[in-house]
């Protein structure tokens, strides 16, 4: 019996010995940032009985780095029931993953939990202010279409930069030069090109820089608008080897390249990197005076921080700026984007989202400070990763990249067409419209001039296509003039004897000018009249195409000697020759409506054009959306003999 029970002593010793070595193996492991071969072993260890809280914490947040936050909340709940004593980011973190789960009450419960206990946290605060949050961008605002590209592989695709009728994006797919990434158990990131072959079809990907290691991660791509310079991610790399910092890290860093005879060469690694933190995903502002991008860097608030730095003559560059505590939070922002619209667009999980990283935008003030950032929700957003947002402020169209539930692998890209403005969302702190006092129909480009009382100019802005400007109301000062400009409405000024109020509406009516008009002058575009638009299939004049022509018929009647050219358009649906008769009886209906109001047919001649002149790419047997195909139902006002 005695050498049975030492036989089990010793048997039980070796064990123990086992799984403390393997431990070890893993800690060292998960300490390089091997996150998933560090996971195999914990939970191989923990299947023998040996796991503990910090087992649970390293799983875990394995998972939760790697974005599969339907594991890392199992790993997260089961910390939580195991140790008394838990730091209180585990809170948050898990509050995230049950997003995903969903669990939306627990999620709650613990964001409440997590704010109670870290109240100077900047993420607590967010939440006590405004506990509805997911009230506001959970519902489909109806703002996007979103559609899948073909490119899309099984493994990550994320990163897209638009040049040239091509787009530069990030993957892991497999190559014939395959190494794989500990962190993600995929093949090491590269940059690859693609060319816009038609609508939402792209050409087979290929590698985008020849000088490409295939053992390192490269990501991120943005290309000066010269097209002679780029600016990529790529991990500390020196003599073809990647270079490790004292805590045996691999860092990442942003390097630039000069295009020449076609090829991107002059590698160069940009000088405010260093081996001990990370610098990546750069973003060059509309001007090209200032590169933004994500870093760790000393004076970071969080796990990772938005930064930029001013572009100097001769490949230089100015010192890098904390971008502050209006975006930064004590988690993680990252993807810049900047818009030619001077709109910052970035991914977060640390400002109230929707789970995972979501998809943030600000304003950049006149002064160069922030506006407070705006979720800008679902359908873009999900409880899972959202991030690396672009637009192009002219076509509307951008793309956006997720590891929803759906896709193809385990990033995927998807694109989108903004089918309403954003930031007249994300500021109405003071709102106002101004709008033809005649008609009541609002007045585009009115430039908008806020004066403090001593007539010095405090903020300038100019009306959108629905006549609305917004001013952001953080000014303090009693007594303000607005004032109102517009090339043919007279110029209007009111005064504001008290402080300027959050959500007002105001309505401004102006008054147009007596204007002599050229011939050739589209009559729609100077007087900012709306196009008339005709409801599919139709050529009788609606209430609202009615309230338009209302508005020729003023100008026509204050200037008696000019003469119109109605030309109609339609969308590409029906035959050519349908289409082509229905705008001429859209011409003519539009016309014998100005005649019977007083207007002389000797002054108006009208064409249809049918399908011949669209204005966007919804040509036959493109799919379009209703709204896409109503901007080629169209008519148009040009004066002539005058």
């Amino acid at each position: 019996m005695k050498k049975i029970i030492t036989s089990i002593v010793v048997m039980l010793f070796f064990i123990g010995f086992s799984q403390e070595k393997k431990i070890k193996e893993a800690n060292e492991a998960y300490e390089k940032l091997g996150y998933m071969n560090a996971v195999s072993i914990y939970i191989e260890v923990d299947k023998n009985g040996y796991g503990s809280p910090d087992i649970y914490k390293k799983i875990a947040d394995s998972y939760y780095f790697n974005a599969n936050y339907i594991e890392a909340n199992k790993w997260y709940q089961k910390l939580i029931k195991s140790s008394e004593i838990v730091d209180y980011e585990y809170y948050y973190r898990y509050a995230q993953t049950l997003k995903t789960v969903p669990d939306i009450e627990k999620s709650n419960y613990y964001l409440a939990l997590f704010s109670k206990l870290k109240e100077a946290d900047s993420r607590a605060k967010e939440y006590d202010d405004n506990t509805q949050y997911l009230k506001q961008i959970k519902t489909d605002n109806g703002r996007y279409e979103i559609s899948t590209l073909n490119i899309n592989s099984n493994y990550s695709d994320y990163g897209v930069f638009e040049y040239k009728e091509r787009i530069v994006f990030t993957s892991t797919r497999e190559h014939n030069r395959v190494k794989i990434d500990s962190w993600t158990n995929q093949p090491f990131s590269g940059l690859y090109v693609s060319t816009l072959e038609k609508l939402n079809r792209f050409s087979s990907p290929e590698f985008f820089l020849n000088s490409s290691f295939f053992s390192s991660n490269e990501s991120t791509a943005v290309i000066t608008k010269d097209g002679q310079t780029l600016y990529f991610t790529r991990n500390n790399f020196n003599r073809k080897k990647n270079k490790k910092n004292s805590k045996d890290e691999v860092s990442l860093k942003i390097y630039s390249a000069k295009l020449h005879n076609g090829n991107w060469t002059d590698v160069q690694e940009l000088p405010f990197n260093s081996d001990d933190y990370n610098c990546a995903h750069p973003a060059l502002s509309s001007d090209e005076k200032f590169l933004y991008f994500s870093s760790n860097m000393p004076g970071t608030l969080g796990q990772s921080d938005l930064f930029r730095v001013a572009v100097l003559p001769n490949n230089t560059f100015g010192v890098p700026e904390n971008l502050g505590a209006e975006i930064n939070t004590e988690a993680r922002e990252t993807f810049p984007f900047l818009s030619s619209d001077n709109e910052l667009y970035f991914a977060s999980n640390g400002h109230l989202g929707l789970g995972g990283l979501d998809v943030f935008v600000s304003k950049i003030n006149n002064d160069d400070t922030f506006s407070k950032p705006f979720n800008i929700g679902n359908p873009i957003n999900s409880a899972f990763d959202d991030f690396s947002y672009s637009i192009n402020a002219q076509s509307h169209i951008g793309y956006f990249s997720s590891n929803r539930p759906g896709g193809k692998g385990s990033d995927d890209i998807y694109k989108f067409f903004e089918k309403k403005s954003l930031m007249e969302e994300t500021e109405k702190l003071f709102v106002g419209k101004v709008v033809d006092a005649l008609f009541g129909f609002p007045v585009e480009n009115v430039v908008v001039t806020l004066f403090d009382d001593a007539k010095t100019i405090i903020d300038k802005t100019t009306t959108n296509s629905t006549g609305e400007f917004f001013f952001k109301n953080n000014y303090r000062n009693k007594g303000w003039y607005v004032r109102y400009d517009h090339e043919v409405y007279e110029t209007k000024e009111d005064y504001y004897r008290n402080k300027l109020k959050s959500n007002s509406d105001l309505i401004t009516t102006i008054l147009p000018k007596e204007v002599k008009l050229q011939d050739g002058l589209d009559l729609a575009k100077f007087f900012s009249i709306q196009n008339i638009y005709f409801d599919l299939d139709k050529s009788e004049i609606n209430d609202k195409a009615e309230k338009q022509i209302a508005i020729l018929l003023y100008v026509m009647q204050k200037n008696p000697d000019i003469k119109l050219e109605i030309k109609s358009h339609t969308d590409s649906r029906a035959s050519k020759s349908y289409n082509l008769e229905l705008s001429n009886k859209r011409a003519l209906e539009t016309s014998n409506w100005l005649v019977k109001n007083g207007i002389d047919s000797s002054r108006i001649s009208s064409k249809g054009y049918g399908e011949s002149r669209l204005v966007n790419h919804c040509s036959d047997g493109v799919k379009c959306s209703e709204e896409e195909h109503q901007m080629n139902r169209r008519s148009e006002f040009i004066v002539i003999g005058n």
